[in-house]
């Protein structure tokens, strides 16, 4: 029995650790420059505005201007569950390799509400990229609209090189 209680505290001390990790993640986005899901930032980075992680010259994706370009995306907590207000996932785009919090992004696909979607799922947005060829930046924001929350905002970028 000292056995089965000792794996009964331990399990139970990992699935506080694992609530207390996601309770703090919000956004997640496939090719965005980090930091991932199984990395310790994660859970602490994504409140950071314009970009959680600084851009990296090996991580730019090429892309074509005006082509389609999907967007997958999916939330870690939604925070905005009834009878929380309505959320918006939104995406921008600004040219430049320098986005800082007082970059003005303009928008590139139509944002998405969120209200009771379930967490982990992907999702995906539809962009058009602009023609402005070079480097840009798509910004992904949750704005979680006075939800109740740590931060107002979420995000998460990816980088792209415009032809």
């Amino acid at each position: 029995t000292r056995i089965i209680m000792s794996r009964a505290v331990v399990l139970f001390f990992a699935a506080l650790a694992a609530c207390a990790a996601v309770g703090s993640a919000h956004l997640y986005v496939q090719g965005s420059r980090g930091p991932f899901p199984n990395d310790p930032d994660f859970f602490q980075a994504d409140a950071v505005n314009p970009c959680p992680a600084a851009a990296n010259s090996n991580n730019y994706l090429n892309v074509t201007k005006n082509a389609v370009f999907p967007i997958n995306w999916s939330l870690w907590v939604n925070h905005n569950n009834p009878p929380q207000p309505v959320g918006i996932v939104s995406f921008g785009f600004a040219s430049g390799t320098d986005v800082t919090a007082k970059t003005t992004f303009s928008t590139i696909a139509d944002s998405e509400f969120v209200v009771d979607q379930p967490v982990y799922n992907y999702y995906t947005a539809n962009a058009v990229i602009p023609a402005s060829p070079g480097y840009g930046t798509i910004q992904i924001k949750y704005d979680v609209n006075s939800a109740s929350s740590p931060f107002p905002a979420y995000y998460s970028c990816i980088d792209v090189y415009v032809s």
